[in-house]
This record gives C-alpha cells, structure tokens and sequence, in this order.
C-alpha cells in the first residue's frame, strides 16, 4: 500500500490512517498514556478530530488483545489522545481521501 507524509494539517486530514510501525513518537504517546494494557497490539491510529484553539488533532488509537483473539473474539479496545501534529507522521495510502496541497 503506498504512503504519503502528513503535512500541513487541512480539514482533509480527518479520516486519515497513520502507520503504527513507522510512527515511534506517536507509539511514545500511546506507551505514556497507559491506556494500551499488557497484551494489547495497536492495529490502527486514526486522526478523528482537530482543534483550532489549540492546534492539536484528536488520535483514535484501535488495540486488539491477544488473549480475544486466541478464544476467537474479534473486538477492540479504543481510546483518544490528543497531540500537536506531526508533518512527519507517516500515513497509509491516500484511503480515497486524495489530499493535495
């Protein structure tokens, strides 16, 4: 799947994946947060919202637990963590959002 940089953040970045094996500092946030539990493997980070008085997006973080996934129950646990934003970050494909600068 291809991959782009985040950039500048414009009202079309809502929506978009970032790849967590290849986004350390946002992994770093997860890891601070404590809310990612023992056996917990991230699946997706999401970029859910933003906020213009603070120039900070929302990350919808997706877990899936190892022990769920052995006795065949898919669920996820998901939280939230808001953090300045990263024109680094590097996010998967394009997800039919086809953002341009």
């Amino acid at each position: 799947m291809s991959s782009f940089s985040y950039g500048g953040h414009t009202r079309k970045h809502i929506g978009v994946w970032l790849k967590p094996a290849t986004n350390p500092d946002v992994m770093l946030l997860i890891k601070k947060s404590k809310l990612k539990k023992i056996f917990d493997s991230v699946r997706k980070i999401v970029v859910s919202e933003y906020d213009k008085s603070t120039d900070e997006v929302w990350l919808e973080i997706y877990c899936s637990n190892l022990i769920d996934a052995i006795r065949r129950k898919y669920r996820y646990n998901v939280f939230y963590i808001k953090t300045k934003v990263n024109p680094y970050w590097s996010c998967d494909g394009d997800m039919g959002k086809q953002i341009y600068k």
